[in-house]
């Protein structure tokens, strides 16, 4: 329950004008009571979106709406009224709490007692009670004040300033505020989830049922077509690869697919050693020699999914041996995402770059590296034009930090490819 701020009635009056491209908000939830009228039409059904023309949205005591635009999810509170028209919003009454969706800053204008502020940031709260307040809790915003200040103002994380009577100096955020602002945030993160469960599919079955080879192969489909990925880890005694493949079975998606075979080597797993009469990952010839091994045999039905399944991205996870700090350290890989194709070099660039901003260490930052290496799925994939990345953590590391670091760079190339 949304206490405290949401319950008083206000004054002042706050206008947002919101970029984007679209011309709907997306309708990610609701609860409870909440009315919505659309160009003086009552009770408007929002279940294909609400148009960025006029309208009016009033929620009850209990009950909040959460909706989407391009660039950010936006949290209509409890006891909250608010008007829009041509992308611009009046709060007359309660708390807007707004999130980019997506890794960078969503920006928003308001006037408060006509003086212009632009917000920046990467999530926010409009609280507006005796007085009207911004305030932040996981990521700080930079409010731009225009007109003959013309100053950037900033506000860091878990801090809060008025805006009724000009721009104060920001504060340390009170117990009432966070507890608000946590609320809301809180709120996202479950319609949003639950919004994209229901358009989700997982399953999984069983290949080389009844032989020594058995293994799980696990899916996860959107309803969305899109990007479709595939996850594979080749080497059974590299225990982070098969962990982080395995729990991107329960990943939550916007589109696309993703199929994961963790073990493909069943009696390897079961040994935890690296390999079974022959490397998997030396198994995806271009041409099957004569008499192919058993492990040969079963890559054949590993390279058939890739096209069942219209893959469009391959990940190949291992633990690599060494630490690879140069382009002269080719048999170095720890820490590296190897490729075999240079014209995959600027999406490994992006892909590291996003992930090493968070890698305080610099030891543990990861490092792109072209490699081709026949044989290999990823050699195999590339060779018919799928794109394909094998991601390589330091195999002396401990476990948790391997799993934490590839999972990261799993994930941040799901994101580069629009399926997060």
């Amino acid at each position: 329950m949304i206490t405290g701020y949401l319950r008083i009635i206000f004054v002042f009056f706050i206008l947002f004008y919101s970029v984007s491209a679209h011309d709907l908000f997306e309708l990610i939830g609701q609860n409870g009571k909440v009315s919505v009228t659309l160009n003086e039409e009552s009770n408007f059904d929002m279940k294909e979106g609400l148009p960025y023309t006029t309208f009016t949205i009033k929620t009850t005591a209990n009950s909040h709406l959460v909706l989407k635009s391009d660039s950010a999810y936006i949290v209509i509170g409890e006891n909250t009224e608010l008007a829009h028209h041509d992308r611009m919003f009046r709060i007359d009454k309660g708390t807007v709490h707004v999130r980019s969706s997506t890794p960078t800053n969503t920006e928003f204008k308001c006037v408060v007692d006509r003086e212009l502020y632009t917000i920046s940031g990467r999530g926010f709260t409009i609280i507006k009670s005796n007085r009207t307040m911004i305030a932040t809790v996981k990521n700080g915003a930079i409010i731009h004040v225009s007109g003959d200040l013309d100053l950037d103002y900033m506000l860091e994380t878990y801090q809060q300033s008025s805006l009724s009577d000009g721009l104060s100096a920001p504060e340390e955020a009170s117990a009432a505020t966070l507890k608000t602002v946590a609320n809301l945030d809180g709120i996202i993160d479950a319609k949003v989830n639950a919004s994209i469960a229901r358009d989700i599919r997982r399953y999984s079955f069983q290949v080389f049922k009844k032989t020594q080879y058995e293994t799980t192969v696990f899916r996860v489909v959107h309803r969305k077509p899109g990007t479709n990925v595939f996850i594979f880890a080749p080497h059974a005694d590299e225990q982070s690869a098969a962990i982080v493949a395995e729990r991107f079975k329960d990943a939550v998606i916007n589109n696309g697919s993703i199929t994961i075979i963790p073990y493909p080597v069943k009696p390897a797993a079961a040994m935890l050693e690296r390999l079974h009469i022959f490397d998997m990952n030396r198994a995806f010839k271009e041409k099957m020699p004569d008499k192919p091994n058993e492990i040969e045999q079963i890559a054949v039905r590993y390279k058939q999914m890739l096209k069942e399944y219209n893959i469009h991205l391959v990940l190949n996870m291992h633990e690599g041996l060494g630490w690879h700090v140069s382009e002269r350290d080719k048999e170095d890989l720890g820490q590296t995402v190897v490729y075999d194709d240079k014209k995959f070099d600027a999406t490994a660039k992006r892909a590291i770059d996003n992930i090493n901003k968070r890698i305080e260490v610099k030891d543990f930052r990861m490092l792109p590296l072209y490699k081709p290496m026949p044989d290999t799925l990823t050699y195999y994939a590339c060779k018919r034009g799928l794109d394909a990345f094998g991601i390589e953590v330091q195999r002396e590391i401990t476990l948790n930090k391997k799993i934490l670091l590839q999972y990261a760079m799993a994930e941040e190339f799901l994101r580069i490819y629009q399926l997060k």
